[in-house]
């Protein structure tokens, strides 16, 4: 638990230093046609910060069994913080997520819990253990794709030299 708990303090710290520097132009960037943006991304993490994460864990833990489809599925999130600027997302987020860590660690999930399982409606049966892990991979693996949105205008400048960037290569 500690070393997830460590992991989601994380995320916040990262994006708020890649956002900084970056100009409202920058936050409309993406990796291409129907690929999200910098700033659609920041809006989806609030939204699972919201709605999501800990709502699974406390059906896992309160209601030990069946869990709410996923909230986010089909519907447009966007919409309501469209127009907020990436430093204001990022202050949003943040206090989302030190709300949710002080809500977990008021939890204080026991090691043995961490086996017990809630069934998803989509995905079957998952572990608490399995919700956690996923929301630190979840986060990381939306830093990467802001990384990936900020490489991506570079795809076609660095000519030959691409080979040796793997971010360039990997995706596109």
């Amino acid at each position: 638990m500690k070393y997830i708990q460590e992991r989601l303090v994380i995320a916040p710290t990262l994006l708020e230093s890649m956002v900084a520097t970056l100009s409202e132009d920058d936050m409309d960037l993406n990796e291409g046609d129907g690929t999200m943006t910098i700033r659609d991304i920041l809006i989806h993490l609030i939204y699972m910060e919201q709605t999501f994460w800990m709502m699974e864990i406390e059906n896992i833990l309160k209601r030990n069994g069946t869990l709410e489809p996923i909230p986010w599925k089909g519907l447009d999130h966007t919409t309501a913080m469209g127009n907020f600027n990436g430093k204001k997302l990022v202050r949003i987020f943040q206090e989302n997520r030190t709300e949710n860590l002080e809500l977990l660690h008021g939890i204080n999930i026991k090691k043995r819990y961490l086996n017990r399982l809630g069934i998803d409606p989509e995905l079957g049966k998952i572990t608490l253990k399995e919700v956690l892990s996923a929301w630190t991979a979840h986060d990381l693996s939306h830093v990467y794709q802001i990384l990936r949105c900020l490489c991506y205008q570079f795809r076609l400048d660095v000519g030959p030299l691409k080979k040796h960037i793997k971010i360039l290569y990997q995706n596109y």
